[in-house]
């Protein structure tokens, strides 16, 4: 998949777009006629029963509107590899795609880049509750 992304420059919207090229595959471009991202869908895999149905929609870009700085937990690392190793080692049941997935999805991170300033031991109890929360 090719990725790029517009920078707006001052007065001009930021966004994304998104089209597809064919059924298997989309490209990420960026143009500076569209305010808005649009993806497009293939026309050869439209049916005719399907002619009603719309071919694009606007993905808004949300990050490029955000005027705050990224900040991060400065323990969030080690309070998230010690939420998912609690989740990990209690539960005896998990198969090994549960554990990876487990350690995949990163929701002591996610809660790190959320919570950034609270005391370490709120941390690890959103944390916990995150990864707990995923994994039912």
């Amino acid at each position: 998949m090719a990725t790029s992304v517009y920078k707006a420059s001052k007065g001009q919207p930021s966004f994304l777009s998104l089209t597809s090229l064919h059924e298997s595959s989309l490209k990420l471009t960026s143009t500076s006629s569209h305010p808005i991202p649009t993806m497009t869908s293939p026309s050869h895999s439209i049916s005719k029963a399907d002619d009603n149905r719309p071919t694009s929609f606007m993905l808004p870009d949300l990050v490029g509107h955000c005027k705050f700085p990224l900040v991060y937990h400065r323990n969030g690392d080690e309070i998230a590899s010690q939420s998912v190793n609690w989740l990990d080692e209690g539960c005896p049941d998990l198969n090994s795609n549960q554990r990876l997935a487990l350690r995949g999805l990163q929701a002591g991170e996610l809660t790190a880049f959320c919570y950034n300033d609270c005391e370490d031991k709120r941390l690890r109890v959103v944390s916990d509750f995150m990864n707990y929360l995923f994994h039912l």
